[in-house]
């Protein structure tokens, strides 16, 4: 599971980038492939390709203008599983269909919905400031689950 520090950097990068707001650019030779939308309760993740390969989806983080992020945010903080983290399986499985092994990531709010991804399913996950979920889920696979705080 260990990855090279290019890696980690540019994964972080996709974390900033999803926000779209053009403060960050997509990393070089990464592609984009897939998003899900979920109006309902505000989950947005995409997917992507890396130079390597290996496909990854994003989990974003808290809009800090989404009422139905902070709801997810107040989920977190009860100690429950958010109503992001439902649309969220869905589009990975979506993803593991299509291409197979998929790699999770988030920061802050999707980082905690891509543990709880990890947690279930086993896949490599690798998020960034994560509220951590320990105290919401019983640990499954906890050995494929890496939180960094800023690289």
């Amino acid at each position: 599971m260990t990855k090279n520090i290019k890696f980690y950097k540019d994964l972080e990068q996709l974390n900033y980038y999803i926000y779209h707001d053009g403060k960050f650019k997509l990393p070089n030779f990464w592609n984009y492939l897939d998003k899900c939308d979920d109006k309902k309760n505000g989950m947005y993740a995409e997917a992507y390709k890396s130079p390597d390969d290996e496909i990854v989806m994003i989990v974003k983080g808290t809009d800090k203008f989404s009422i139905k992020d902070w709801i997810s945010d107040a989920q977190l903080k009860e100690a429950k599983i958010p109503e992001q983290a439902e649309p969220a399986f869905k589009f990975y499985n979506q993803l593991v269909e299509k291409y197979g092994k998929i790699i999770v990531s988030g920061y802050s709010l999707g980082a905690s919905v891509a543990q709880i991804i990890g947690n279930e399913t086993g896949a490599e996950t690798i998020t960034f400031a994560a509220y951590g979920v320990g105290d919401i889920v019983k640990p499954n696979h906890t050995e494929n689950i890496i939180n960094l705080s800023y690289l």
